[in-house]
């Protein structure tokens, strides 16, 4: 993953004319989100091993711990748009089938469901 990574990352810089400040955040936020994966299954994952629940369980350590201090709502939604823009990278490079972080929402809003009556 870290070689897609690199590729990213150059990707923003160059085509996209990200700021320099843009790229370190989005390097940040892919570099935490390799390293929890590593910790909890393994080295040398790659784009396409990663899973939507691997995704869900990164937001929720974010949560509930993060690496020094729980973050805010908007703060894991900022995470996840990093994340969900390297998965539409690999996905157009065609490194991965499916889009993991799709489908995953940070809602900040609880479903209450409609009763009628």
């Amino acid at each position: 993953m870290r070689k897609v990574l690199k590729r990213f990352l150059a990707y923003l810089e160059k085509e996209r004319n990200a700021t320099e400040a843009t790229v370190r955040a989005y390097a940040d936020d892919m570099v935490k989100f390799i390293e929890f994966l590593e910790s909890r299954h393994g080295k040398g994952l790659l784009p396409g091993d990663v899973t939507e629940a691997m995704v869900r369980e990164f937001l929720t350590f974010l949560a509930e711990k993060g690496f020094k201090k729980r973050n805010s709502a908007s703060s894991r939604g900022r995470r996840l748009s990093t994340i969900r823009s390297f998965f539409k990278f690999a996905y157009r490079l065609g490194l991965i089938r499916n889009d993991p972080a799709v489908m995953v929402s940070t809602s900040r809003r609880k479903f209450t469901p409609v009763v009628w009556q």
